[in-house]
């Protein structure tokens, strides 16, 4: 760790004198008090040892001899052969020890050729690699392998290799003995792309359980694929937990291969099936496995999603309501009667929207039900239903997994209640049928209690706007579901997006720029109409819903309202550096998020390490106070209507400050030092300029601090300020111009949010634990974060999610942020894993009993999810001098 030195006297501007000892003092402090700088893991170089250790044998790997740090070439689902020739034809023994990714080790036995030669039959390298996630962190663990070499006198010779990331088009061994590596997918994205990376880490064998196993457990069906150019022949074995066959069936497939196993008489419990390749003979125990755990229902029991566990209990005294017909439903509980103006029946008796911009009124439907019912609704894309006349009015998505009854939606009483059937606001969307499943209200009452319980804090941050689709329904009331859908699964405190670039609610401010942003104009009359044209055009189509629903109300008063009603924390949240890629003057979509502000000052704009304009960067640099004025102006009057807090928006987008020509000149000036000649090999001089850098953005900090206060004074009470920022390091961080140590040290803020934005090219660890520790330090709280990539409509991602989220809740967090969960205020089957994300014990219990992670096991191309959704996108440095060079 390196000291921390306070520039704020050097922040100021308006006082250039600065006095060359002052200079001089800071020079020698930074000298005795910063160790050099030194890469974090996962910058590092791979682990290598020569195979100097003994010069007595020559080593062959499938026909290549190899030399001091020659690797192991993998060829997965071909045979392998390692062979040991003594140079000076002594005889010698030779063993070798495989351990598979999952930790199993086996003693291969060697060929004995002449006395002088030992021949090893490695095996097929079939088995995946393993992922584990920990305090933030992915972890991948491949093969390894350990040769013992022992001559005649007893003189022995070690060799060790491991199986590293790959940085080519081929899987290898490297010498070393690290067991588990940082992965993510874009490391070593210079020579090959992301995709192209996970590709060549992908199995080449793969099997996985059909989903669904998650409704009807007795349903085996195993899933198997392959990759090789060849025929794969495997063996299916399956073993219950005391390792007792049950199952045995050879198969014979290229490509995909179905196999259907009937195990609806098994007992209860825990079963490992796997698949093990055919070679030279033998059938190799190192191919693809998984878990699949037997059970049955409990008598009466509904499961609410086939992707978690929570349930009702069925009330088996009354009746269920089928609806298939929503022709037939509406002719006998609406009367018949409903707006032919925005409905209409397709040749099922499905209820579709139509003429969606209209002014619609719903269908009620006066089912007569008595008690609590459980509902669930099959929609066409999507539907939007509301039971009762107070109730939420929830939009309802297709299932992720097939599921006969559609996607639940809500359990309540539905004594004297009517079912209202809201037309979505696009056409073609609907209703197919309505499942009412009566349950105990006992029941009903304890699910919303397990769900809306954290034991752990989470925060969801929204930026609501995604929430409005086309599909979606553009009135004040679809506010209200936000929050109040989020709090029923667990999630009390919400961050709320007030703006970007343009800002999103009615502001008495005159330098900011309200959601569309105006197209930019030329001198020429005719010109400007064909401008205003497209820009309609485009404002009326795609960003139609978003335009509409900014324009009928203050959103952001309207949540602290609906907050405030529904007992929910909620923050402002303002995206400090989110001015949009692109040319504005060219491309009107990314003038509709470009303020005003941003396109008349580009002399505030950031620059290249090289001094040329960071084209299309959306970004500004907080060196210059009217930037910082901007930003803190919209942070005071959002303060002043009174929030939970303040969150600090410090991902969208990092850096904060790169190098403007006029701060380059002033730090050249005070120190003699060109900061555009220097990078982090220059450890002392290089965290001297990026701390000195970062001082302006904690300038802003110590103004909002300073600025607060009377608004604080009139609502009798403090605005916490919440930072959020990339959890890519410290070091990394204050390169970013974020000083972290600083902020804790002077108390200017209440809680940092992590969030695993990955920009440095893959390199990144995003390990919690540097900023946990300092949290305890400085009494500030630490929340670890996960992206939006994990649950939005992707069953891959799932699992990796769960699992990334488990990580962070064991290593010390004192809470979780999880982005965009606006999303989860629309019924969907993945919204009910978001309840998990506060209960750490559930979630572990989970992940032990549930078939969801062998649905949709983790491998190369799904790992990464759960990261920041704008991961992978750029490859900053600190090393170096080029445009992506911190």
């Amino acid at each position: 760790m390196f000291a921390h030195f306070n520039f704020q006297s050097l922040g100021k501007l308006n006082d250039r004198r600065v006095p060359v000892l002052i200079v001089a003092w800071i020079s020698i402090l930074f000298l005795v008090s910063i160790p050099m700088f030194h890469f974090e893991q996962g910058e590092a170089s791979l682990p290598q040892k020569s195979l100097a250790a003994s010069e007595d044998y020559i080593l062959t790997w499938n026909d290549l001899t190899l030399g001091k740090n020659t690797s192991l070439v993998l060829s997965p689902g071909s045979m392998h052969e390692l062979t040991i020739a003594s140079k000076n034809a002594l005889p010698f023994k030779g063993r070798l020890l495989k351990t598979l990714p999952n930790g199993s080790s086996t003693e291969l036995h060697s060929k004995q050729g002449a006395k002088n030669k030992v021949k090893f039959e490695v095996g097929p390298f079939t088995a995946p690699a393993e992922y584990t996630y920990g305090s933030g962190v992915v972890y991948r663990k491949g093969y390894q392998l350990q040769l013992t070499l022992t001559s005649e006198s007893g003189e022995t010779a070690q060799y060790n290799w491991c199986q590293p990331l790959a940085t080519d088009k081929s899987e290898r061994l490297i010498l070393g003995t690290e067991k588990d590596f940082v992965f993510t997918p874009g490391w070593g994205a210079k020579r090959l792309t992301q995709v192209e990376r996970s590709l060549v880490m992908r199995p080449v064998i793969s099997i996985r359980l059909h989903e669904k196993i998650l409704m009807e457990p007795g349903q085996l069906e195993v899933l198997m694929s392959s990759h090789l150019q060849d025929q794969l022949i495997a063996q299916v074995k399956v073993t219950n937990k005391k390792g007792r066959l049950v199952y045995e069936q050879e198969v014979t497939f290229k490509g995909d291969h179905s196999l259907v196993i009937d195990s609806e008489n098994w007992e209860e419990g825990t079963y490992t099936i796997a698949l093990h390749p055919y070679l030279a003979g033998t059938y190799w125990e190192e191919g693809p496995a998984l878990k699949y755990h037997h059970t049955r229902l409990e008598k009466n029991e509904i499961v609410i999603s086939p992707l978690a566990h929570w349930s009702l209990q069925m009330d088996p005294v009354r009746t269920a309501l089928t609806l298939n017909t929503m022709e037939d439903a509406v002719d006998q509980y609406a009367k018949g009667k409903y707006d032919k103006s925005c409905w209409q029946v397709d040749r099922s008796g499905s209820l579709l929207s139509k003429d969606s911009r209209v002014n619609q009124t719903p269908i009620p439907l006066d089912l007569g039900l008595k008690g609590h019912y459980a509902l669930f609704v099959e929609p066409i894309q999507e539907a939007l239903v509301q039971v009762g006349d107070a109730g939420l009015i929830r939009p309802v998505s297709t299932p992720l997994v097939e599921d006969k009854r559609g996607t639940y939606v809500v359990a309540k009483d539905f004594t004297n209640v009517t079912l209202n059937l809201f037309p979505p606001s696009q056409d073609g969307y609907g209703i197919k049928a309505l499942h009412l499943i009566p349950v105990t209200g006992k029941s009903v009452k304890k699910l919303y209690q397990q769900v809306g319980s954290p034991e752990m804090p989470v925060v969801g941050v929204n930026d609501w706007k995604v929430y409005f689709k086309p599909q979606s329904r553009v009135e004040e009331d679809q506010i209200e579901n936000i929050i109040a859908a989020q709090k029923e699964i667990g999630l009390h405190n919400l961050a709320w997006s007030v703006g970007r670039s343009v800002i999103e609610y009615k502001s008495q401010l005159e330098e900011v720029t309200l959601f569309p942003a105006p197209p930019p104009l030329s001198t020429s009359e005719s010109e400007n109409k064909i401008i205003w044209d497209k820009w309609n055009k485009l404002v009326n189509s795609d960003y139609y819903t978003k335009a509409e629903i900014i324009k009928k109300i203050d959103a952001y008063e309207t949540a602290l309202a609906n907050a405030s009603k529904h007992q929910v924390g909620l923050s402002a949240w303002l995206a400090m550096n989110r001015h949009y890629h692109g040319d504005v003057e060219r491309d009107l979509r990314w003038s509709l998020n470009s303020s005003i502000f941003y396109r008349r000052n580009p002399q505030w704009h950031q620059a290249y390490k090289d001094g040329s304009p960071i084209q299309g960067n959306g970004r500004m640099s907080y060196y210059f106070p009217g930037v910082r004025k901007e930003r803190v102006d919209i942070l005071l009057e959002v303060a002043s209507k009174g929030p939970g807090g303040l969150l600090i928006g410090g991902c969208r987008q990092v850096p904060m400050l790169a190098y403007n020509p006029e701060m380059v000149r002033e730090y050249k000036k005070l120190t003699g030092v060109d900061p555009t000649k220097i990078d982090a090999t220059d450890s002392l001089r290089y965290t001297q300029w990026i701390q000195w850098r970062a001082n302006f953005f904690t300038e802003l900090l110590r103004e909002l601090k300073v600025g607060l206060r009377p608004v604080e004074n009139d609502l009798g009470r403090e605005i916490p300020v919440t930072v959020r920022i990339p959890s890519a390091g410290i070091y990394w961080n204050l390169a970013q111009g974020l000083d972290v140590t600083t902020w804790l040290q002077e108390k200017l803020v209440d809680k940092l949010q992590l969030d695993p934005l990955e920009d440095r090219d893959g390199r990144g660890r995003h390990d919690v634990s540097p900023y946990v520790q300092l949290g305890r330090k400085h009494n500030v709280e630490i929340y670890g974060g996960v992206g939006s990539s994990w649950f939005l409509n992707n069953s891959n991602g799932l699992v990796p999610g769960l699992m990334r989220l488990h990580g962070l809740q064991t290593s010390g967090i004192d809470g979780i942020e999880i982005y965009e969960t606006e999303l989860t205020a629309v019924a969907t089957q993945e919204r009910w894993l978001i309840p998990y994300a506060g209960k750490p014990g559930v979630l572990e219990s989970f992940l032990e009993n549930s078939n969801l992670l062998s649905c949709f096991p983790i491998s190369s191309t799904t790992a990464a999810y759960g990261h920041d959704n704008h991961s992978f996108r750029e490859a900053y440095d600190i090393v170096g001098f080029g445009h992506e060079s911190l």
